[in-house]
């Protein structure tokens, strides 16, 4: 505040008066004591996000994860035993041929 009322009154010299008026400085000093609340809300507020976005990549996330991928997992368990199957097909022809 002190700062401010050096700067006005060297770069303002004739309307220091208007400018400082008691009015004036009261709304600076109001101002000045709220502006750590507001950042310390927008603080709150951003870690409030952060716990939120953690929880559903550390919870929700890996829940739902077998659910999307449910459908999928079917049709691959069914490849990988075709595949299991003609190898053995595969392999019994050849022993076939000794």
């Amino acid at each position: 505040m002190m700062a401010y009322d050096r700067f006005i009154s060297i770069c303002f010299p004739l309307t220091y008066e208007k400018l400082m008026s008691p009015s004036n400085v009261i709304i600076c000093i109001i101002f000045i004591w709220l502006i750590p609340f507001g950042r310390v809300t927008i603080t709150l507020s951003i870690t409030a996000i952060r716990v939120m976005l953690s929880l559903y990549f550390l919870i929700l996330s890996p829940v739902l994860n077998p659910v999307i991928y449910g459908a999928r997992t079917g049709k691959i368990n069914e490849a990988i035993k075709a595949k299991i199957m003609n190898l053995k097909g595969f392999l019994s022809k050849q022993n076939m041929n000794f």
